[in-house]
């Protein structure tokens, strides 16, 4: 009797790789269940865009440079790109990493090195510092 092939016609690769696929797509489930659950300190949950994220680098926009995979500069008018205050952080979307330049507000007074809160949704939206031993 063959046990590894139970439909007639069915190669044994096909079954196998139709299993591997169908454990696949099931934990990928899992762990977009788990990400869209997720919400730090109580307000500011994951599914509404918002990520934990390192401080890369503050300054101007010319200081900051380049543009990043994620750069609110070319969404704002140029009177703000021009006079404002910018920081590059790195957060992570699902397993990849990402650098996303936005602005500060004023009075703001970020350091290379903070953790806090963006969102990656919006430019307006304010980055926030995360309050240490707090998720």
């Amino acid at each position: 009797m063959n046990f590894m092939n139970t439909s007639p016609g069915l190669p044994v690769r096909r079954l196998g790789f139709s299993i591997a696929r169908l454990l696949g797509l099931g934990s990928l489930a899992l762990i977009v269940t788990a990400c869209a659950s997720v919400v730090y300190e109580g307000k500011y949950p994951w599914k509404e865009g918002w990520r934990e994220a390192k401080v890369m680098q503050v300054g101007t926009s010319t200081e900051i440079g380049k543009p990043q995979y994620s750069d609110c500069r070319g969404k704002l008018p140029p009177e703000q790109v021009a006079s404002g205050q910018f920081a590059s952080v790195l957060y992570s979307n699902m397993s990849r990493r990402h650098r996303r330049v936005l602005p500060l507000q004023p009075g703001d007074a970020f350091r290379p090195g903070e953790e806090v809160y963006v969102n990656v949704t919006s430019c307006t939206a304010p980055m926030v510092r995360q309050t240490p031993g707090a998720r």
